[in-house]
């Protein structure tokens, strides 16, 4: 039995931190409750995923798309992997999204 959070428990979570921190957001797709891969884009200008960093063993955000380049990656990963979710947020002041508690 494995041990992984689900990405639907994560997303709930996510949305509760982002709605007590009064941070707007919009759920733009939702994926697979089991497994889905996660992406947030942040002001329409950057794309973010968690990835695995091997070198510190520990999970980290990384953007992986930015400005006009974001729309042709959602549009391959649609082909490739329909089952991910996507959360438009807008930034909060000069808050972190990632590792100050969200």
């Amino acid at each position: 039995m494995s041990k992984r959070l689900k990405s639907s428990h994560w997303f709930d979570a996510y949305k509760l931190r982002l709605g007590a921190n009064l941070i707007p957001f919009y759920i733009i797709k939702k994926g697979d409750p089991d497994a889905g891969a996660m992406f947030i884009r942040v002001d329409e200008t950057a794309l973010w995923t968690p990835q695995f960093n091997y070198d510190n063993d520990a999970r980290e955000w990384v953007i992986i798309a930015e400005g006009d380049a974001i729309e042709p990656y959602l549009a391959k990963l649609n082909k490739i992997d329909p089952d991910y979710w996507l959360i438009d947020v807008e930034r909060h002041g000069d808050r972190e999204l990632f590792t100050d508690g969200l």
